[in-house]
């Protein structure tokens, strides 16, 4: 006679160490997920927005094998340090490129063949729920702006060689991840070919007016006023000009700074009390230094994790900084040659030292 047991299993304390395994190996990987892409978004495209946050290594796209050079909206990105992949996923996860939610996790397995290929695994088991998003970069922000002109000019080109009464484009679902809900659905109204292809028009238009526009402005130099008047008058119109507006703000931001960092200058085992002394009297050449901030950023959590030293210089004026920074970047200093540049005054002021 055989007995069978029934009732719900109990095997998921013994299963505790090998998640935590997991989680501990993936640390080493620096690997990062990347779901709900466009389908016609190349790994170059995803590279081209995600490098903003450090070196890739690799940058893979799940290919579908039944539609060839097309993925199936999802891939992993490897980059050469851990802060790289914590800054990608706190920033990129729902960003919208292209039209759609990006989901951004943790990758909790190596590098390993995708799914349909001996060895593959299931991707539902190999992410990690993301943080909060942060703030985005401008290089982030100006490539994304770019791949979404890049697809509104590839919609805009198939609107106008169809006949039929709407033109829908068929997005494969990227695999769910746990703890995620999907964004509120966008009912669009019903258009005909001519009106959808005018307002794709008229978009890509207005995305490429906007670039030259502010691009002529910096060129001419054109004064504060006149500017901030024109960014109150500026009507900004889709994600690709409200990008391009926040890049042209930070960049503004940082050339009225006061404040300029070096980096380069000195390495961990060469900051000593006379660090601070030695440096205002060197930056005193270029103006009145009120304050100097040395610190000392670490790489990782590991132990042995490289240690970067910044030297933060705050002077009286914006144009005393940026003297300081033609004076000082690029020059030979102890072996090493330094990099100076200006940084935000108001991340200064709340302490924000870290990009």
């Amino acid at each position: 006679m055989c007995l069978v047991q029934v009732g719900r299993p109990n095997n998921v304390p013994q299963a505790a160490p090998v998640i935590q395994q997991l989680h501990q190996e993936a640390e080493s990987w620096h690997r990062v997920y990347v779901g709900s892409i466009h389908p016609d978004l190349s790994e170059i495209d995803v590279k081209s927005v995600f490098e903003a946050f450090g070196r890739i290594k690799s940058c893979e796209l799940c290919p579908e094998p039944s539609r060839p050079n097309r993925h199936r909206g999802y891939g992993y990105i490897e980059y050469d340090n851990r802060q790289s992949k914590l800054d990608a996923i706190a920033s990129m996860n729902l960003f919208e490129l292209g039209g759609q939610y990006l989901r951004v996790g943790k990758g909790l397995t190596p590098p390993l063949p995708f799914p349909g290929t001996p060895g593959a695994i299931n991707p539902f088991m190999a992410v990690a729920p993301p943080s909060a998003p942060t703030t985005l970069p401008p290089a982030a922000a100006a490539a994304a702006a770019a791949v979404t002109a890049k697809i509104a000019q590839t919609e805009l080109s198939e609107q106008m060689h169809t006949d039929s009464p709407q033109t829908s484009i068929r997005r494969e679902p990227s695999p769910p991840i746990a703890a995620f809900s999907a964004p509120p659905p966008v009912t669009q109204p019903k258009i005909s070919p001519v009106e959808a292809a005018a307002k794709a028009a008229k978009a890509v238009a207005n995305a490429k007016a906007s670039a030259e526009k502010l691009t002529a402005s910096v060129k001419s130099g054109v004064s504060e006023s006149a500017s901030l008047q024109e960014e109150e008058s500026m009507e900004i119109k889709g994600s690709n000009a409200r990008l391009m507006l926040m890049q042209k703000l930070s960049t503004r931001q940082q050339q009225e700074s006061t404040v300029m960092v070096l980096k380069n200058m000195v390495s961990a085992d060469e900051v000593d009390e006379e660090l601070e002394s030695e440096v205002t009297d060197e930056c005193g050449k270029y103006g009145v230094v009120r304050k100097v901030v040395i610190y000392q950023e670490r790489q990782g959590h590991e132990e042995d994790a490289e240690v970067i030293v910044k030297l933060f210089v705050a002077f009286n004026s914006p144009h005393e900084a940026e003297a300081g920074v033609k004076g000082l970047d690029g020059r030979w200093f102890g072996g090493k040659t330094v990099r100076a540049e200006l940084y935000d005054e108001a991340k200064f002021k709340a302490n924000q030292l870290s990009d």
